[in-house]
């Protein structure tokens, strides 16, 4: 059995870099991985979009989650709710 990786993504703003993003996750080797993207409260009408683009990768192994509040700290407090997250 591969190796399980998991990564965990914080994000604000960044639609067209995640679409890239995930596309490269799927374009690994590896198929035993896990995904999760930590928006950083985007507003309302882009989390239509975000949710919009993950459910049109059709992968199960990809999830979002939203913070409570913009933090704008660089990513870190995404990052650590991520990894809260994390299996």
């Amino acid at each position: 059995m591969q190796p399980f990786v998991e990564f965990i993504l914080p994000t604000h703003d960044r639609l067209d870099l995640l679409r890239c993003t995930i596309a490269s996750i799927k374009a690994q080797n590896v198929i035993n991985w896990l995904c999760t993207i930590v928006i950083d409260n985007d507003p309302v009408d882009r989390n239509y979009k975000i949710s919009g683009l993950v459910e049109s990768f059709n992968d199960n192994r990809i999830k979002y989650i939203f913070t409570d509040r913009r933090w704008n700290d660089w990513g870190h407090t995404p990052r650590e709710i991520g990894k809260q997250q994390s299996s």
